[in-house]
């Protein structure tokens, strides 16, 4: 009986559970691949072939011609893979072209992971960039970006390793009990992880970059209410506490507004997002010291909700210039981990 890297004994699987449902149970099928749950799948050759160089190269290899009787069944070749029902069945529903939205039906992580691995196994390339095509569009891009990363850097998916890297902003590098599975990351090169890092950075220096120069260039106009000075014919309005001046990059502003500032652009270093700008806790904590004045009350709600949906653009927008860079793209032996 052929064996495709498999490490459990042929005696613990001579009996078959079942026969995997359509379209792995056709009549026409020539050969037949057995789970390592004693599952049998009923392929074609011909297809093994074309979407896999390994299957290709051990089918072209000489059968002996004295066969063990348990080396065939229905009078078909039987091979033994190490894969599960589960995994292989999803590996080889991706080769099946009116099947390739079946990807889409995996249910965690683990799962992903497994599938992909034993594409890779087979070297089935397009399979391979299909699976993680479909990853990119996944919820787990957003819930467990270090690992979708690691996944998809570990098999050269630039586009799907970039975008995991910029859902992966909100997580602050410098705070380790942030990351939701670090184990993914045990399986890629100091580089790759070198990479991401330094992207990271790069993304924080860029959106509070963004901050700084919105800053400097709006904050000496009278559009926003925090920068305004006082008007000598406002007697109506006594200053209040909040709306003296504090200074920020070498300009004045009301202090509340100072504070609120600073502490957004060194936030923004660190979780270079949208939501940093609009963070709830910042937001409604400047407000509040903005209600302690009459001048300012006025308007404060109003000016901080059009900053804050404009700032958050500047920031995606800045982010949005920064390029990941990869190891793999630079050429070189860049071998698969599996």
């Amino acid at each position: 009986m052929m064996s495709a890297t498999s490490t459990q004994s042929t005696s613990s699987r001579e009996t078959t559970k079942k026969i995997a449902g359509y379209p792995f149970d056709s009549p026409a099928a020539d050969i037949i691949l057995r789970s390592s749950d004693g599952v049998d799948f009923r392929v074609s050759k011909l297809l093994l072939s074309m979407v896999s160089p390994v299957f290709s190269d051990m089918l072209a290899m000489p059968q002996p011609q004295v066969a063990k009787e348990n080396d065939f069944k229905d009078g078909l070749p039987v091979v033994l893979l190490a894969e599960t029902e589960s995994i292989l069945e999803k590996v080889l529903l991706i080769c099946y072209p009116s099947y390739l939205g079946g990807v889409g039906k995996l249910v965690d992580l683990d799962e992903w992971e497994l599938v992909t691995e034993a594409a890779g196994k087979y070297q089935m390339e397009a399979a391979v960039q299909h699976i993680l095509a479909e990853l990119e569009k996944s919820s787990f891009v957003k819930s467990d970006p270090l690992r979708v990363f690691a996944l998809a850097v570990r098999f050269q998916a630039a586009q799907t390793a970039r975008t995991a890297a910029r859902n992966s902003l909100p997580l602050n590098p410098l705070s380790v009990g942030q990351y939701p599975d670090i184990l993914g990351l045990r399986k890629i090169s100091g580089a790759d992880l070198y990479h991401l890092l330094k992207y990271q950075s790069a993304c924080g220096e860029a959106a509070s970059d963004a901050m700084k120069a919105w800053h400097l260039q709006n904050i000496s106009t009278s559009l926003w209410v925090w920068s305004r000075e006082k008007a000598s014919f406002d007697f109506d309005f006594p200053v209040d506490p909040c709306c003296t001046r504090a200074t920020l990059f070498g300009v004045q502003s009301a202090a509340w507004w100072t504070k609120y500032a600073k502490e957004t652009y060194y936030a923004l270093k660190e979780q270079p997002t949208r939501e940093t700008v609009q963070n709830a806790d910042l937001t409604t904590k400047a407000l509040r010291q903005a209600g302690k004045c009459s001048r300012c009350s006025r308007e404060a709600a109003l000016d901080m909700a059009r900053f804050t949906a404009h700032m958050a653009d500047l920031v995606d927008q800045a982010v949005s210039k920064i390029v990941l860079e990869l190891e793999f793209e630079k050429g070189g032996d860049q071998t698969t981990s599996l």
